[in-house]
């Protein structure tokens, strides 16, 4: 299972979590069994309040679950 978290940061396990996942500038995704780890840049940064679409930084990941 690969399980995304919302960070601040693309420094890994080490980042730190974001407090809006919408406007998160990273996405941390983890393997639950610790085989891998992948950051996602989230790109759609410039959208105005209620309008982003953090889904689309995520398409064609393998991501089971989201954690916010």
């Amino acid at each position: 299972m690969i399980y995304c978290f919302p960070t601040v940061s693309s420094n890994g396990l080490k980042a730190e979590i974001s407090g809006h996942f919408g406007s998160a500038p990273f996405f941390t995704c983890v393997h639950e069994d610790g085989t891998g780890l992948e950051v996602i840049d989230n790109g759609g940064l410039g959208h105005e309040h209620g309008r982003c679409n953090p889904v689309a930084a995520l398409e064609g990941s393998k991501v089971d679950a989201v954690v916010c």
